[in-house]
C-alpha cells in the first residue's frame, strides 16, 4: 500500500534525515544493550525482580524493531505513504505497553519488598497479570486499529 508522494521541500528532508539516524543511533543502542542487561539477570539467582527486569529487557527490544523501518522510511530519497497503523506499528504499541506495565510492576513489587521484607510476591500472579495486560492491549490496539 505504497502511494509515491510529491518530492519534499529541503527543510522537511533535512529533518527526516535527522530522525532517521537517531532512530537507527537508537535501534542499535537497544539492540546492544538489551541482551547484554538480559544476561546480566540470567546469571544472578531467580527471583522475581529479575525475570520482571528481563522481560522489560525483551520487550524494550520487541519494541524497537518497527524503528528500522520508520529510519528506512525518513532516510529514502523517494517519498511514499505507507499505510503505518500496520503490524509493526501494532507490535510497537503493544510491546512498549507491555513494557511500561512491566516497569511499574517492578517498583510496585519492590514498594512492597521495602515494607514488609518477609512478603513473597508470587510469580504467578505477576505472570498473570502481565498475560491479561497483554490480551486487553491487544485487543484495545486490534479495535482501533480496525
Amino acid at each position: 500500500m505504497l502511494a509515491l508522494l510529491p518530492s519534499p521541500d529541503p527543510l522537511e528532508k533535512w529533518v527526516s534525515t535527522v530522525c532517521g539516524c537517531v532512530m537507527i543511533l537508537l535501534f542499535l543502542t537497544s539492540t546492544l544493550l538489551n541482551p547484554l542487561v538480559y544476561h546480566c539477570f540470567t546469571r544472578q539467582p531467580a527471583s522475581i525482580t529479575n525475570y520482571l527486569f528481563k522481560l522489560v529487557a525483551v520487550m524494550d527490544l520487541l519494541a524497537n524493531l518497527p524503528s528500522v523501518v520508520v529510519a528506512g522510511l525518513c532516510l529514502a530519497t523517494t517519498r511514499y505513504t505507507t499505510f503505518w497503523p500496520s503490524t509493526l506499528g501494532l507490535m510497537s504499541c503493544v510491546t512498549g505497553c507491555v513494557a511500561q506495565a512491566t516497569t511499574t510492576l517492578l517498583a510496585v513489587t519492590r514498594l512492597i519488598l521495602i515494607i514488609n521484607p518477609f512478603y513473597h510476591v508470587r510469580k504467578g500472579l505477576i505472570k498473570g497479570y502481565l498475560f491479561f495486560y497483554f490480551l486487553l492491549k491487544l485487543s484495545v490496539s486490534l479495535a482501533a486499529w480496525s
